[in-house]
């Protein structure tokens, strides 16, 4: 072979690892208590950075599953990934949910300051939420209950809703910005529909020096041999 082939080679090798398909890891809420009715209550926490954060939800619940139980977060259809569909990798952890089913406020608290804050959701059948943060649709497609679509509408200021216009759409946003609490509400009544969250690692509390995904290495490595390959038999 040709040592102008062989370069071209090893260029091909090299650029192709940097277009290796890549994801976000969601460290999803661990709901470990919590207390259903009009006026329910559930905390969990989640990995954000280096530290534990505590979330606590208050708000009408019409169940909330925080160990064994069924999982409504699963994606029957290959070809519409609801919870993988976007960039994030991880659909949320089976069974820890929580049900709501009427138009009234909530609230979720967190115990610092987050960004970049997930929401998964289940079964929004001709309904909405309306939020006070923004947001940015990351997935949707068939779950647990059917498929459907939804879309992002800006009502006014701190107004920003989640509007299905189709089917059961069950999906996933990213809020932006960093806050404390979030509130939002239903637009209408329904048998009920569920939510989690979640967030990923700040970039500050990243290693400064993040070892290569395994896929990304077994793809530089035999490019690396290559060119010392080459460089030997110069």
């Amino acid at each position: 072979m040709r040592k102008n082939h062989i370069w071209q080679l090893a260029l091909l090798v090299c650029l192709g690892s940097a277009n290796l398909p890549a994801g976000t890891i969601v460290n999803w809420a661990d709901w470990t208590s919590g207390t259903a009715g009009t006026s329910g209550i559930a905390a969990g926490s989640f990995q954000f950075g280096l530290n534990t954060v505590n979330v606590s939800y208050s708000g009408e619940a019409v169940f909330i599953i925080t160990g064994a139980g069924t999982n409504y977060w699963t994606e029957p259809n290959p070809a519409s990934l609801p919870y993988t569909g976007g960039d994030v990798q991880n659909a949320p952890p089976a069974s820890d949910i929580i049900a709501m089913s009427t138009p009234t406020s909530r609230t979720l608290t967190f115990s610092e300051s987050v960004t970049g804050l997930y929401f998964a959701y289940v079964s929004l059948n001709g309904n909405g939420f309306v939020f006070n943060q923004d947001f940015d649709i990351v997935s949707q497609g068939q779950g647990y209950w059917g498929n459907g679509t939804a879309i992002k509408q800006v009502l006014g200021p701190g107004q920003f809703a989640l509007t299905g216009t189709s089917g059961e759409p069950h999906g996933i946003i990213r809020f932006t910005g960093a806050f404390n609490s979030i509130t939002w509400s239903s637009n209408a009544q329904e048998n009920w529909y569920g939510f989690t969250v979640g967030a990923v690692a700040r970039t500050a509390d990243l290693p400064p020096s993040p070892v290569p995904e395994p896929a990304t290495a077994l793809v530089v490595a035999p490019a690396l041999l290559l060119l010392a390959y080459i460089r030997r038999r110069r």
